[in-house]
């Protein structure tokens, strides 16, 4: 039976995110972080069941999944901020199917403007260019670290990079797909804070002045998706609608951190980790038009103006 469009990106985000949700057990809850061997072990369940081969057609043992199919599973990804270069591995996996040595590895690719997610992990391979495969394992080496958010470690790389436009605009798409996730799980766990956050004798879920604010962001995760989507089936459109995308879901971040009062700015509500992650998705973004051609947008001031907080 053929899958219509879309099923392959549900059914694979629900695998996914059974596999992530198991590193529940594992998660420190003042920093949404796992150890690292939870994060080995969930990198081992993914590879051998061959989710990182999603976009690999049939007759490359894989899914057939395509741009838009893969938006579940990037949704489903940032919600649960793992710090693992799983879409960027999926994405680039494509490219370089006919690489036996690269089989297996988790990697990543350095954009235009110099910046390659999770370029300084160790055993990250990082491709600069897909034909024929250009990669490097010590580029991390080289690299600047820009750990601010702990589920999106940057690497600044002064080295030029061929990747094919395509290709760079599967990883932005996607990058900014787990912003979006990233947003909706701040924005459930403020619904759920303000169902049992009690002030002045009542729930503050009571208060107008929280329910509009919710809803607001209930609106910017809806326009979000809709960016996102909007970006993967038209690539015409540039980054003006990734650059709309991530703009909601920082004000959504933003929004959560406001609701949650003052303990929204204590590191035990770890609520600044869907912020942070945002931010450093934005910073992908830095120096990619808007509109091709046109004016730049760029989001990055604010996560370089805070690149000094712990």
């Amino acid at each position: 039976m053929k899958l219509l469009a879309g099923e392959v990106g549900v059914l694979a985000a629900d695998s996914v995110g059974r596999i992530i949700a198991n590193t529940d057990r594992y998660l420190d809850r003042a920093t949404l972080t796992v150890d690292a061997a939870s994060l080995r072990d969930v990198w081992v369940q993914l590879t051998v069941g061959g989710w990182d081969r999603l976009m690999l057609q049939a007759e490359d043992d894989g899914a057939g999944a395509d741009l838009v199919d893969l938006l579940s599973v990037a949704e489903t990804w940032g919600r649960y901020l793992v710090a693992l270069p799983f879409l960027e591995t999926v994405v680039l996996r494509r490219w370089t199917s006919n690489d036996e040595a690269l089989t297996g590895r988790p990697l990543t690719g350095l954009l235009r403007n110099g910046i390659a997610p999770f370029a300084c992990e160790p055993g990250v391979v990082t491709l600069t260019g897909v034909k024929p495969p250009r990669a490097s394992e010590r580029a991390g080496e080289r690299a600047e670290r820009d750990a601010f958010a702990p589920s999106l470690p940057l690497g600044i790389i002064d080295e030029q990079t061929d990747l094919p436009t395509q290709c760079t605009r599967e990883l932005n798409v996607l990058s900014v797909a787990t912003a979006v996730g990233a947003a909706s799980m701040a924005l459930a766990r403020t619904v759920e804070y303000a169902k049992n956050r009690e002030a002045f004798g009542r729930t503050i879920g009571h208060f107008q002045a929280v329910k509009h604010r919710l809803a607001n962001m209930h609106v910017d995760l809806e326009l979000a998706r809709t960016a996102v989507l909007w970006a993967a089936q038209d690539a015409s459109s540039g980054a003006r609608p990734l650059h709309s995308a991530v703009t909601r879901a920082q004000r959504i971040a933003a929004g959560a951190i406001q609701l949650h009062g003052g303990t929204g700015f204590t590191w035990d509500a770890a609520v600044h980790r869907y912020m942070r992650h945002v931010l450093a998705v934005s910073k992908l973004l830095k120096d990619t038009p808007a509109i091709d051609g046109g004016a730049q947008l760029t989001l990055s001031t604010v996560a370089e103006e805070h690149s000094d907080i712990d």
